[in-house]
């Protein structure tokens, strides 16, 4: 007995005949290849010396005061971290917090680039005042 599909390849659509032993066949390879892929875990680690280490420490600290005082203080919040925001950027425009950028300026690129991202996310999940 045949099981007829269709699939698609680099040709377009067509017809595929298959046995019922070649169907099965199949389904036990894909499972296997499934389970071996599941097995595999990817580590990616930053590597850094003491001062950049103490430097992302710094820099998450400022981030976490920044996100306790956005409960109390929202629009001197959004200043605020607007200018962290600009201490990130290459090309600062605006003010820039200069504690902040010493401190991120210390930190590896990989860091400093997560953190813009993180500031950024936040900026955007704010409401428009």
């Amino acid at each position: 007995m045949y099981i007829k599909f269709w699939t698609k390849s680099v040709k377009g659509w067509m017809s595929v005949s298959l046995s019922i032993c070649e169907r099965e066949e199949i389904e036990i390879t894909t499972q296997r290849l499934l389970n071996r892929t599941l097995t595999v875990e990817v580590n990616v680690s930053t590597p850094r010396n003491e001062f950049q280490e103490k430097a992302l420490s710094n820099v998450n600290k400022l981030y976490d005061d920044l996100l306790v005082t956005l409960r109390s203080d929202l629009n001197n919040s959004k200043t605020v971290l607007q200018q962290y925001i600009n201490a990130c950027l290459s090309d600062c425009k605006g003010l820039f917090n200069q504690k902040f950028q010493a401190a991120i300026l210390e930190c590896t690129a990989d860091d400093q680039k997560q953190m813009r991202k993180r500031l950024e996310a936040l900026m955007q999940s704010l409401p428009k005042v």
